[in-house]
């Protein structure tokens, strides 16, 4: 048997979980932080977890339908958020940092984002511009990687929430599309 509109509807609804996490993703708003605070920011500031996200291929194995959704690694946790060493999340995460420590890696990638970003350090006195020195700038990315792992990063559930709505509506939506393939395998024989 065939299981073509079945597999169409299946990823049609993929495809508006995705589309309605990316326009999470580019919508700016308040998201409540893990020490309480609330900030206005967009989550997906380079775009880069936006283009990411698509629906692969959906397999079926004797009825059994599996499907992969790709996205950044670290999407999953802008999603979920990770427990920071001083403030945990609000709801409970899989994810956490287990020790104030900083590691290179961290900083090496905090500094390309001040970089991207333009992060610009002030002269305390004046409070102007200055350029800094690269001991400086490294120090900065070292403030702000501790900084992160101990507030940790929020939740967001830019993917889960669409995910979970469209869960409840699938199941109705998959049987129509199995009766229509079954429908199209009796009227073939």
């Amino acid at each position: 048997m065939e299981f073509n509109n079945t597999n169409e509807a299946i990823k049609a609804e993929l495809q508006k979980v995705i589309d309605k996490a990316r326009s999470n993703l580019a919508v700016t708003k308040s998201w409540i932080q893990n020490d309480g605070s609330t900030r206005r920011k967009k989550i997906d500031t380079t775009g880069r977890l936006w283009k990411s996200l698509q629906v692969g291929e959906i397999k079926e194995d004797k009825g059994v339908f599996s499907v992969e959704i790709f996205m950044e690694d670290y999407g999953k946790f802008i999603d979920q958020g990770v427990s920071g060493t001083r403030n945990k999340t609000p709801k409970p995460s899989p994810f956490s940092f287990r020790s104030d420590g900083v590691s290179r890696n961290m900083q090496t990638n905090i500094q390309a984002w001040m970089n991207k970003k333009r992060i610009r350090l002030r002269d305390a006195a004046t409070g102007r511009f200055r350029k800094g020195s690269l001991s400086q700038r490294k120090g900065l990315a070292y403030v702000i990687s501790r900084s992160i792992k101990r507030k940790g990063i929020n939740q967001t559930f830019f993917f889960t929430k669409p995910l979970d709505a469209s869960l409840e509506t699938l199941p109705e939506i998959i049987a129509k599309a199995v009766m229509q393939d079954l429908e199209k395998t009796f009227n073939k024989q």
